[in-house]
């Protein structure tokens, strides 16, 4: 080294970097539940992208000493376990990303536009014959232009059909008719967030 240059270091800040990769792992999971693109493609991109960063931290994980760096292995292997799970089942099953079409496991049964938010009533197939089938009423507002948040106002199992109106400035109504799967009519009101979660 010539003199008077300053050392370059070697290594990076491994527990730094390894906090930042699972903040931002624990971000993408929230944004999951909270945000969701327009875009197929795009929603495809990012829970991918997610799903990939417990990947990246491998390589934090090599620098770190060898008792320290079987402990990390031991303790990141379900999660890695687990996104390759889900990646698999992104590329080989009928998983949507983007539901509510009536080609996938997520078909809109109805909506209503209020005042600078929707409601949808979607019928969740996406479990099989396991789980059954479900209603979900969701809102949502658009964020971004092609990024909407999302606020699941109700989670019904074992319903198949059903109907939503307007009961009133910023409230919904809910019919579950009698059927199969449904022992008797039902009628539930919901009330609204103008603003879903902000």
């Amino acid at each position: 080294m010539v003199s008077g240059q300053p050392a370059v270091p070697t290594n990076s800040h491994p527990v730094r970097n390894l906090l930042f990769l699972g903040l931002a792992f624990l971000l993408g999971i929230g944004c999951f539940r909270w945000f969701r693109f327009s875009s197929a493609g795009l929603n495809y991109a990012f829970t991918a992208g997610v799903l990939c960063i417990p990947f990246i931290a491998l390589r934090q994980l090599r620098q770190f000493s060898r008792v320290a760096k079987a402990f990390g292995y031991v303790l990141i292997s379900p999660l890695l376990l687990l996104c390759v799970l889900m990646l698999v089942m992104m590329a080989t099953c009928d998983f949507d990303l983007h539901p509510y079409g009536k080609e996938n496991c997520l078909p809109e049964l109805g909506s209503i536009e209020q005042d600078g938010y929707t409601v949808h009533l979607i019928r969740d197939l996406c479990g099989g014959p396991l789980t059954g089938v479900a209603l979900k009423v969701e809102q949502r507002r658009l964020f971004l232009p092609g990024l909407y948040v999302i606020r699941t106002i109700d989670y019904i199992d074992g319903a198949y059909e059903g109907r939503i109106t307007v009961a009133g400035a910023s409230a919904i109504q809910l019919h579950i008719p009698k059927g199969p799967s449904w022992s008797s009519d039902t009628d539930r009101t919901y009330g609204l967030k103008r603003h879903v979660y902000f």
